[in-house]
């Protein structure tokens, strides 16, 4: 929808995950139901009640506020940023290379891409990945 809203013509306004939608922002990273199933995944394995919000602003602004460890906040940002990461990725592969992944598929990404991101970025070589509540509970802790 932005690229329309410039000018630029495309071939379809439609989401290419639900077909249903038209693909906004926060359509593609919030409310289709390919990124619903994501986000609920991702919220079930750190532990956290599922969470709706009304824009990718909203979401940033609320992990940016919570909690009381910094380490957290972190942890969930670097989260979300591969979430979004991953959807925009499968999205990517969807229209240009006709390759359809599954929330579950880009889940397992995801996880694999924050451990990366936390492992280096906490300089853990021998940082084990758990369920990402006890991730989240022993970055406090660090």
């Amino acid at each position: 929808m932005a690229l329309v809203k410039r000018g630029v013509q495309v071939h379809s306004t439609q989401c290419s995950a639900c077909i249903s939608g038209l693909e906004s922002t926060d359509h593609l990273f919030l409310r289709c139901p390919f990124a619903v199933d994501l986000w609920n995944r991702l919220w079930n394995w750190c532990g956290i009640t599922p969470m709706i919000f009304s824009s990718i602003k909203e979401m940033l602004n609320y992990i940016a506020t919570t909690g009381q460890c910094p380490k957290r906040r972190t942890t969930l940002l670097s989260i979300i940023c591969g979430a979004l990461w991953g959807m925009w990725r499968a999205r990517i592969d969807r229209i240009f290379n006709s390759k359809l992944n599954s929330p579950e598929l880009v889940f397992e990404g995801v996880r694999a891409l924050v451990h990366a991101w936390i492992k280096h970025r906490h300089r853990k070589g021998n940082f084990v990945w758990g369920n990402g509540l006890n991730l989240l509970s022993t970055l406090c802790n660090l």
